[in-house]
């Protein structure tokens, strides 16, 4: 019987594969080669790492065999791959490996197959999730936007997810500056090197990952009450060297969750 890692690794491969071809095609046709690459095919550099790790460990320990039943279904889970959807891709890959990882815990697999579970289901279910709570996730951003210039003495009106701290600037926030998209990026990040490096306990899974996550969205709507004050901060934070401040301290906060995660891990 064929072990693990080559049953799984090759339907791994035939699912990122069919899910980046038709996006990493246009953004190439668009952009030219190099740009392309440069940005990951229109694809999150995170994903990307946490797929990596997620291969390397189903690679490493994913020696035990692969039952005729287990090789069967995933097998009929790979027609789904017929679809020249990207998102139908990533549903398909994810949660066949999700479901192996339940069904087979005490396997040394298990965390390999975890990682690229949810490195492939993540930016279908962030994206249908805010597709399908839009307003009341850029609400609560905008709320908790707000709060943060009130405790700093600013006088803001806000309805929905539009705030004004003056009386000739208004902020709307959008999907694309939403928390959301931020924090489902930082949990996988946190998940796949906690898990991928480490073997650490539910509870400090938990926990730090709650503190990320809050520190993350606390980050972000530091970054909304900013471009809300008026239209020469929202400038420097959105166009100009703001954004990649923000994608500096965005990653440093990152990063250091994970060390600090990893020291309490071992």
């Amino acid at each position: 019987m064929p072990n693990r890692r080559a049953v799984y690794g090759v339907f791994v491969l035939a699912g990122i594969a069919n899910a980046t071809i038709k996006p990493a095609a246009a953004t190439i046709t668009g952009n030219g080669w190099l740009h392309a690459m440069l940005n990951g095919f229109d694809i999150n550099a995170i994903v990307w790492m946490a797929l990596a790790i997620g291969i390397w460990r189903l690679w490493d320990e994913g020696t035990q065999a692969c039952g005729v039943t287990e090789c069967g279904a995933v097998m009929v889970a790979s027609l789904g791959f017929l679809m020249p959807l990207a998102s139908v891709s990533w549903m398909v890959l994810g949660t066949t490996c999700l479901c192996a990882a339940v069904l087979s815990s005490s396997s040394p697999s298990f965390r390999g197959l975890t990682i690229i579970g949810l490195a492939a289901v993540r930016d279908p279910v962030a994206k249908g999730l805010l597709d399908v709570f839009a307003e009341p996730l850029l609400t609560l951003d905008a709320y908790v936007s707000s709060l943060l210039l009130i405790l700093l003495g600013k006088s803001v009106e806000r309805e929905g997810n539009i705030m004004a701290a003056s009386s000739d600037h208004a902020l709307l926030v959008m999907s694309g500056c939403s928390s959301f998209t931020n924090l489902s990026l930082a949990l996988l990040a946190w998940a796949s090197i906690m898990v991928g490096f480490s073997r650490p306990t539910w509870k400090l899974l938990w926990i730090g990952g709650t503190i990320l996550g809050t520190a993350v969205v606390l980050l972000n709507s530091a970054r909304l009450s900013l471009m809300a004050l008026s239209i020469d901060t929202y400038r420097i934070v959105h166009d100009e060297w703001g954004a990649d401040v923000f994608l500096l301290v965005s990653t440093m906060l990152i990063v250091s969750s994970i060390y600090v995660g990893l020291r309490h891990a071992r």
